[in-house]
């Protein structure tokens, strides 16, 4: 297995034959709860970097698997959500409701994000879900 594959699937769970975008999101939000929820500081940097990072590891990952936007590819799904976290209290219900809105907003490609999604490479499968995750935050911030 190549580093891109490995980075954009999160070592392998994007191999799940089932709901990749969930699994992913899941994933984000385990790292977010667990991880990087304990310093502001750490947890911005983190998905500041992962941002940028992700057009280009995704970017190559999309060009290895031969398939636009691989399901396999849940780097962007993790992103997604840690910026729906962002700056939001850690309660487990505000962590319920993101995840929910989160997964609404990417899977319904609602206000922009069908359009986002159609840009080449990296930069079309993470800047989708870094909308989702800005509309999730945006409904976060007045529900809690």
């Amino acid at each position: 297995m190549s580093f891109f594959k490995t980075i954009s699937t999160c070592f392998y769970l994007g191999y799940i034959p089932f709901i990749p975008g969930t699994i992913g999101s899941l994933a984000g939000i385990f790292l977010y709860w667990f991880v990087l929820s304990k310093n502001i500081f750490l947890y911005s940097a983190v998905t500041v970097v992962l941002i940028f990072s992700g057009f280009y590891i995704c970017t190559m990952a999309e060009n290895e698997f031969k398939t636009k936007d691989d399901k396999k590819i849940i780097l962007d799904e993790i992103i997604g959500i840690f910026i729906s976290m962002l700056f939001i209290k850690k309660t487990i219900p505000a962590v319920i409701v993101g995840f929910l809105l989160f997964r609404f907003f990417d899977v319904s490609k609602i206000l922009f994000i069908n359009k986002i999604q159609k840009l080449n490479g990296g930069i079309g499968i993470v800047l989708d879900d870094v909308l989702a995750g800005i509309y999730t935050n945006i409904f976060l911030s007045f529900l809690f």
